[in-house]
């Protein structure tokens, strides 16, 4: 399987081969014939995830983002949406 992984602090994406995932009780699996890769979407995406929470907390639209999250979900999802987990791959984010 392929899967287009960014590094953190490296915007150049890679494609690596990876084993196909086993799904779990009650999920399937769904062979693709073809995707789409948005690079606006993506390139966005990258920068946030190399941008330092300061950084981020400057941006008075994200702190009304938090707050609406924090009614809306909790604390516990505003932790991951700061800081999200890493993928099981070493140093990627996706």
């Amino acid at each position: 399987m392929k899967q287009l992984v960014v590094e953190k602090n490296n915007p150049t994406p890679i494609l690596w081969d990876t084993p196909i995932p086993n799904p779990g009780p009650g999920e399937i699996l769904i062979k693709n014939h073809y995707s789409v890769v948005s690079s606006g979407t993506e390139l966005a995406a990258i920068e946030v995830a190399n941008t330092s929470v300061t950084d981020k907390l400057q941006n008075s639209s994200n702190i009304d983002k938090g707050l609406d999250l924090l009614k809306k979900e909790g604390f516990g999802a505003v932790w991951n949406a700061v800081f999200p987990k890493k993928s099981s791959s070493p140093s990627a984010w996706i």
